[in-house]
């Protein structure tokens, strides 16, 4: 019996350390991480200033594209009723969504964004259906008051995207910034304007009301 209890208790035992073995692996590839080398063709997930973003945070993403090109996508559509319209700033879900062109030397990406759109929606059970209430476009290109941003290392080796400094080769801590992480939970993004805005579908009335606007 004693020998029959002590085996039980190995058994035990090791089936402990095996299934904690599997969770520390499963915990250690699925862990997002900063990254010090970009990809091209691969999406990349910007937490705001350092952290990961959570399920109802704001966050960008970007891809760096063949032919030095690239897209940027801020999306402030996940929060909650809560964090919109905080002191009645009016502020409300959207989705805001840059296609350009990137100079890269000596690991510092300089981006200049050519074509922008953007979405917004009247709430957050709006934004969770893909109703929209607003879209805009933008030919950016030659306009020379658009100050593009820059992907660069922070004082770590991590990317960081944000405005630049004076310098034109750092981040400046005025503004949004965001630290860039490997596991995207979008892996494609849009490849056009048009690509962006079919996502949506965009409530009758603020339709009926765009419509007339583009009539007069």
């Amino acid at each position: 019996m004693r020998k029959t209890s002590k085996s039980k208790i190995r058994l035990a035992i090791i089936a402990t350390l095996a299934c904690t073995a599997i969770v520390t692996v499963q915990y250690l590839v699925l862990k997002p991480s900063v990254i010090n080398q970009i990809q091209i063709n691969r999406v990349y997930i910007g937490g705001l200033f350092t952290e990961y973003p959570t399920k109802y945070q704001p966050r960008c993403y970007i891809e760096f594209k063949e032919k030095n090109k690239y897209v940027f996508v801020y999306d402030d559509s996940r929060g909650t009723y809560e964090d919109y319209n905080e002191d009645g700033d009016g502020r409300k879900p959207h989705i805001d969504i840059y296609f350009g062109r990137y100079d890269e030397k000596e690991g510092l990406y300089k981006l200049t964004p050519i074509k922008s759109a953007s979405v917004g929606f009247k709430n957050p059970t709006d934004a969770r259906k893909g109703l929209i209430d607003a879209y805009g476009y933008s030919n950016l290109e030659n306009n020379k008051e658009i100050i593009g941003q820059v992907a660069a290392k922070n004082k770590k080796g991590n990317y960081v995207i944000g405005n630049p400094s004076k310098d034109g080769v750092t981040i400046s801590n005025n503004g949004l910034y965001f630290e860039i992480y490997d596991k995207s939970d979008i892996k494609k993004l849009p490849s056009s304007v048009e690509e962006f805005r079919k996502q949506f579908k965009m409530d009758k009335k603020a339709e009926q009301e765009r419509i007339a606007e583009q009539n007069r």
